[in-house]
């Protein structure tokens, strides 16, 4: 199976449905081993940031006790982050009842955003970050860790 290549932003794009229509076409047994070993992947990589990040996580920036970002991407499975003013941990997959949804257009700008490596200002007007509405949450988000 061939990925699209990177340059491709948009999961509408030509070569993004000759992806799709090539895992399609792959047997059920075969498409679920694919799904098992990426999310498995994901869940790795989410337990390694959690990780990393607790040190410099800063709950006082949050402006709810109780928070969850649903963090939906363009090329990427998704994930969320839910939080209090105690702990936080991200989760692979859909959130039911995400507090705010936050499109990005992979998990590098995702992580780039929550490392502060990133500026938020140019994902935002390169279209690679975006939020449901709720600009005083995803402005939250963008200090929780921040140092």
């Amino acid at each position: 199976i061939r990925r699209p290549p990177r340059s491709t932003l948009s999961s509408s794009s030509a070569a993004s449905d000759v992806y799709k229509r090539q895992l399609s076409r792959l047997p059920v047994e075969s498409r679920l081993l694919w799904y098992c070993i990426r999310m498995t992947a994901l869940t790795t990589k989410l337990k390694q940031k959690t990780q990393n990040l607790k040190k410099r996580f800063r709950p006082n920036f949050l402006s709810l006790d109780h928070v969850c970002f649903q963090f939906l991407f363009s090329r990427d499975p998704p994930f969320y982050l839910v939080a209090n003013h105690k702990e936080f941990s991200f989760l692979p997959g859909l959130n039911p009842k995400p507090t705010v949804k936050i499109n990005i257009d992979t998990h590098f700008t995702c992580w780039s955003l929550l490392e502060g490596t990133q500026p938020s200002t140019k994902a935002f007007m390169e279209g690679k970050y975006a939020s449901d509405g709720h600009l005083i949450l995803s402005h939250d988000l963008l200090k929780l860790f921040n140092s």
